[in-house]
């Protein structure tokens, strides 16, 4: 071989070594530059999401609302609305509505002078409400001396109001209704042929001593 070609094979060694030496130059520090920016992208996104610590976890659960098992008596209990009694319920059947039937009868109310108060009852063989001064319907029972009897012995001047709009049964002595004389029987009646009385009416019995038949007898017309 010739000194010319070894010379020439030698240059081209030469050239080819520096050639890679020139593509790892470029190649070997781009390789780098992309293993840490691969290394360094899951590390940056793991720096930016937020620490949490025990406390904050705390907070966090005690911000949530507790929710228990007894949670459902938080919520507004809805009030059963109760029924209206009314004078309707006297036109049922007493089997199946006595005990409102007693109910309503029992709302009203009158006192007969000294006596004293009482309430009404329901009188099943009238189908109605009645009203008399017996200590059975007694509200005010708090020593009270002034009985029925003492009225039929004694006798007394009293006043009270019509508790409903209906008849009075008082056969004895003086009946005055809103200030008209009318007469004793049962029921009372008046001059002018009135025998029911509006509610709230102005009742005055004057009952003398001795008379057995004193005592106001009141019964609500439907």
């Amino acid at each position: 071989m010739k000194v010319t070609d070894v010379l020439k094979w030698i240059a081209f060694v030469l050239l080819f070594i520096l050639g890679v030496f020139i593509v790892l130059g470029f190649a070997v520090p781009a390789m780098v530059k992309t293993w840490q920016w691969s290394l360094e992208k899951p590390l940056a996104q793991m720096q930016n999401q937020p620490v949490v610590t025990d406390s904050f976890k705390a907070q966090e659960q005690a911000d949530q609302p507790l929710v228990t098992a007894n949670a459902s008596s938080d919520v507004p209990k809805v009030e059963e609305t109760k029924s209206v009694l009314t004078a309707d319920v006297l036109s049922l059947p007493d089997s199946t509505h006595y005990d409102e039937k007693v109910a309503y009868c029992m709302t009203f109310t009158t006192t007969f002078g000294k006596m004293g108060t009482f309430y009404g009852v329901y009188d099943s063989n009238m189908e109605t409400c009645v009203l008399g001064a017996w200590e059975s319907n007694r509200i005010d029972t708090s020593d009270w001396a002034f009985t029925l009897a003492d009225l039929k012995e004694t006798g007394d001047d009293y006043v009270f109001l019509n508790p409903w709009k209906g008849k009075i049964n008082h056969s004895a002595e003086t009946v005055y209704i809103n200030s008209q004389e009318c007469t004793p029987a049962n029921p009372v009646r008046c001059s002018d042929g009135t025998f029911v009385f509006e509610q709230g009416a102005t009742i005055r019995i004057i009952s003398e001593a001795g008379n057995d038949s004193s005592g106001p007898f009141l019964i609500l017309t439907n």
